[in-house]
C-alpha cells in the first residue's frame, strides 16, 4: 500500500537533529582530546612540576569548562527541539511509577469489591 503524505516536516526535523549531532561532535572533539592529553601529561612520571604543571592544570580546567558548557547548551537546544520530532509526551520516571502503582491499586480495590460480591452470591 502507497501512502502520499507530506513529509517536508519530518524531512526538516531529521536534517535538524543531524545538523546537531554534527555540531555536538564538533563542539566536544578538540576539548576531550585536549583534556585526553593534558590529563596524561599530568600524570605522567616525568611531567611537568612547579609553575609548568600549575599551566598544565589551568589549561585542563579551561578545555574541562569548555566542554561541559558544549555540552549543556546543546543538551538544551536538543531539549527544546525533542518537541517538534518527539512523537510522546515527556514524562518523569517517578510520575510513570506513580500513575502505574495508582492504576494498581484501583484494580485490587475492584477485585476486591467484585470478589466480595461473587462471594455473598
Amino acid at each position: 500500500m502507497l501512502t502520499l503524505r507530506d513529509v517536508s516536516g519530518d524531512m526538516r526535523a531529521h536534517a535538524a537533529r543531524e545538523a546537531l549531532m554534527d555540531e555536538l561532535f564538533d563542539r566536544i572533539r578538540r576539548p576531550a582530546a585536549a583534556l585526553q592529553s593534558l590529563t596524561g601529561l599530568l600524570t605522567a612520571d616525568d611531567g611537568p612540576t612547579g609553575a609548568a604543571r600549575d599551566k598544565v592544570r589551568l589549561a585542563a580546567r579551561v578545555e574541562a569548562l569548555q566542554l561541559g558548557d558544549a555540552i549543556h547548551t546543546l543538551f538544551d537546544r536538543h531539549e527544546a527541539n525533542r518537541a517538534d520530532w518527539w512523537p510522546l509526551a515527556m514524562i518523569r520516571a517517578s510520575d510513570l511509577g506513580d500513575a502505574v502503582r495508582a492504576r494498581r491499586v484501583g484494580a485490587w480495590t475492584d477485585r476486591d469489591r467484585h470478589g466480595a460480591a461473587d462471594a455473598a452470591l
